[in-house]
């Protein structure tokens, strides 16, 4: 697994102390962050955009419980 999966299940994992979560109800939310250069770079690909930008992208995926509280995150190229 990679460092930010590790990171984000240990976070998850001792969250547990601060209180009750509830997560019986889980929410998954996508969204694109776009990036103003011409070229694509890394992750920063061209995909296809709500607002139609011509600029690379990358989209992101959060799961939050159902009070809203970021539980994970995923990044995935434009």
């Amino acid at each position: 697994a990679s460092e930010m999966d590790f990171i984000q299940s240990e976070v998850y994992k001792n969250s547990f102390f601060l209180g009750d979560r509830m997560d019986r109800i889980l929410y998954y939310d996508c969204t694109n962050y776009y990036f103003e250069i011409e070229q694509e770079d890394g992750d920063k690909k061209y995909g296809k955009s709500k607002e139609h930008r011509p600029n690379p992208i990358i989209q992101m995926g959060l799961f939050t419980n159902g009070d809203g509280i970021p539980l994970a995150f995923s990044l995935f190229p434009g």
